[in-house]
């Protein structure tokens, strides 16, 4: 990527006993190949767009209730006799 790159170019620029002004150099030059190879990337997912919206899901239908059952017929009292 171009984060490896530009470490492995700072790490090359700054090995041995290198100067001040080579380091300042070397930092100035990493600074530069970071903020590019941020910018590009920050362009890439600008590029893509915004991701995928989940659906919205539709309701589920209300479940019907069982009809209610019907009673029994409340059975007529025998009549009483008379007498008794």
């Amino acid at each position: 990527s171009a984060h490896d790159a530009a470490d492995a170019a700072f790490l090359a620029a700054t090995t041995g006993s290198p100067t001040t002004d080579q380091l300042d150099a070397a930092l100035k030059a990493f600074h530069t190949a970071s903020a590019a190879a941020d910018s590009a990337y920050k362009a890439a997912v600008t590029a893509l767009g915004a991701g995928p919206v989940r659906p919205v899901q539709p309701t589920l239908p209300v479940k019907p209730v069982a009809p209610v059952k019907p009673t029994d017929p409340v059975k007529p009292v025998a009549p009483v006799k008379a007498g008794k």
